[in-house]
């Protein structure tokens, strides 16, 4: 999808595209990664505040935490296929 979306659009948005892809782990890592520097503490250390760990919180089973997680990358992967066909 990068390769192609390079060819056809605008260098901007041919980057944006696989960011968008894979928009859940990205996302979610830089989430992580900056609460961690706002609290003081290291980048390494374990802790539950990725997303899977918040949903479970919030009351969701296993089960529901991976769908929902599919739902958003799903969502996510389309717009980013979206994004590749439209001609701007």
């Amino acid at each position: 999808m990068a390769l192609d979306g390079a060819f056809k659009q605008a260098t901007m948005l041919s980057i944006f595209i696989p960011i968008l892809a894979l928009g859940v782990p990205i996302f979610d890592n830089i989430f992580v990664v900056i609460k961690s520097f706002i609290q003081g503490k290291a980048i390494y250390q374990v802790d539950a505040s990725q997303a899977h760990y918040r949903l479970l919180r919030a009351g969701l089973n296993q089960n529901q935490v991976v769908g929902v997680l599919y739902l958003v990358s799903i969502c996510l992967c389309l717009s980013s296929i979206i994004l590749m066909l439209v001609e701007l």
